[in-house]
């Protein structure tokens, strides 16, 4: 296990993420959804923002691949906090699909 010297997403200043923030999540994203696979838990506790030396935000790690699972194969815990607004599909031990972390950035990107 690695320690990644970030803030949490939900820590940046109340305003939009930068494209560099943005486009490094979709990327990683990416790479997950082209192997077939899905992040499953991609809450901002799970990104963390790496910064420069000014303290501005380059880009951004998902963290937590505990949930990572295969699109259409994998299943999301049988426990699931109930303080968080899931987005439609993502039930507990529900079938893992692509779409949920689609929907989960939307929603992420929203914050």
């Amino acid at each position: 296990m690695d320690f990644v010297d970030g803030i949490r997403f939900d820590r940046l200043p109340p305003k939009l993420p930068s494209k560099e923030v943005t486009n490094s999540i979709e990327k990683a994203l990416q790479i997950l959804h082209d192997a077939d696979f899905v992040f499953g838990d991609l809450r901002p506790l799970n990104v963390v923002v790496l910064r420069d030396a000014t303290g501005t935000p380059t880009k951004a790690q998902l963290v937590n691949f505990e949930w990572c699972g295969k699109h259409q194969e994998g299943r999301y815990p049988l426990r699931m906090s109930r303080s968080f607004e899931w987005v439609p599909g993502m039930n507990w031990g529900g079938i893992m699909d692509k779409e949920h972390d689609s929907e989960m950035k939307k929603k992420l990107f929203s914050i």
